[in-house]
């Protein structure tokens, strides 16, 4: 575990983290970046042994609750892609990451809000991400070297630029194939709006704090269990026992589980809408949040026409409207367990995606998927302003450019 220094280094770094209320401040977002870079590399230097290194995973999570504060959920899992989950070596990476750092300053300099990639386990697509638009980042390719505008699409680099590109196109549109993707997407958004239990949270944590346990009963099927462990408290299910027995299916999980496992692409802490004192506990497990809910309450007929008739917390949901069967991913189950949306929130929200998801469908049946190919995509040298709308640009050693699709991208 981590010692007393990397804890507070840590802790100073949530600080200065909430010290950031708008985030508008380009210059003091990367200056922050650095701090925190520096603060990763000190860990890896510092690491004893090989395997998880506590202390640098949870620093990461502050570039993560950066990422969910200046992105929408929905263009950082476009971001998280289907790469390898082991985040990269700072120190490995010499000049290259310095070059980065260099070119985040400029586009910082010219009012540019710049997450480092490097620094985050959620970002693995580019060095930089631009994010004026939450919905809509730009990507930034850095090469510490000189590239030509002729090879920029070679190689893997050019695997690099044209998963990027196709990301870009898919955020602007709605819809489209990902490099490196075996099915194109389309992308609904629900016209519901989950409902969270947020109050509820805070009030129970707030309890902790004061009694080292306390209990919420958000409704018959979905119950809050606050433990405080600074003190060297255990946590036990005994307070949440009775209603753990009346659930037909209980499910349980507490909050440690979505920070340790960035994949499920929950918020951390730092994020939450709570007490700023209580996130910082949070986020070092000195406070643990259990959240027990009853699956069995996703089946009940809670919405006229719409069912889920199975629900698992692997699968997802299976669900049926008007005779027409779909599915739905875990991911709206997490929503629940680690988000604290209210069960019936996120039926009445899977139903509105059923129908939006079946129109999408059939007013795009036509549509063939557009792959991605390096002789549709021109390169552009950038002598004029650094990002005027969302693009992918590359930053050499010699040049800058911007990559884009040659003439109109079929819709």
């Amino acid at each position: 575990m981590s010692s007393p220094i990397e804890a507070t280094t840590r802790c100073e770094l949530y600080t200065a983290i909430l010290a950031l209320p708008d985030l508008e401040n380009a210059n003091r977002l990367i200056e922050f970046q650095v701090r925190l870079a520096d603060a990763i590399a000190e860990s890896e230097s510092a690491a004893r042994t090989p395997g998880f290194d506590h202390h640098g995973f949870l620093l990461r999570r502050c570039q993560d609750a950066l990422a969910f504060r200046l992105l929408v959920p929905h263009a950082i899992r476009q971001l998280l892609g289907g790469a390898s989950a082991q985040v990269p070596n700072l120190t490995g990476q010499g000049a290259s990451f310095r070059a980065t750092l260099e070119v985040a300053h400029s586009y910082a300099a010219a009012g540019h809000l710049v997450l480092v990639a490097d620094l985050s386990h959620l970002i693995r697509v580019g060095d930089l991400i631009v994010c004026d638009d939450p919905f809509m980042p730009s990507i930034i390719e850095v090469k510490s070297g000189v590239v030509l505008p002729q090879h920029v699409m070679q190689g893997r680099r050019g695997r690099q630029i044209s998963r990027s590109l196709t990301i870009i196109d898919y955020l602007k549109n709605d819809h489209g194939q990902i490099f490196g993707q075996a099915s194109a997407k389309i992308a609904v958004e629900p016209n519901k709006s989950m409902e969270f239990s947020w109050p509820l949270v805070e009030e129970v944590i707030g309890a902790a704090r004061h009694h080292e346990t306390a209990v919420i009963r958000v409704s018959d099927h979905d119950v809050l269990l606050a433990v405080n462990t600074s003190g060297g408290a255990s946590v036990s299910l005994e307070p949440i026992a009775a209603d753990l027995q009346r659930f037909r299916s209980p499910l349980i999980a507490s909050h440690a589980v979505a920070l340790l496992n960035p994949d499920l692409l929950i918020r951390p802490p730092l994020v939450w809408p709570i007490d700023d004192e209580a996130k910082l506990l949070l986020m070092e497990e000195e406070l643990i949040l259990v959240h027990a809910i009853d699956l069995a309450r996703f089946m009940d007929p809670l919405e006229d026409d719409f069912r889920i008739l199975e629900v698992s917390h692997d699968r997802g949901l299976a669900t049926e409207r008007r005779g027409e069967q779909g599915t739905a991913s875990a991911r709206f189950i997490h929503d629940v367990l680690y988000g604290y949306a209210t069960i019936e929130s996120v039926v009445a929200a899977t139903r509105d995606l059923h129908d939006l998801t079946k129109a999408a469908f059939e007013s795009r049946s036509g549509d063939a998927p557009q792959h991605a190919d390096p002789s549709e995509v021109e390169v552009v040298s950038l002598e004029l302003p650094q990002l005027e709308r969302p693009a992918v640009v590359m930053a050499a050693k010699n040049a800058r450019y911007r990559i884009e699709w040659r003439g109109s991208r079929p819709k």
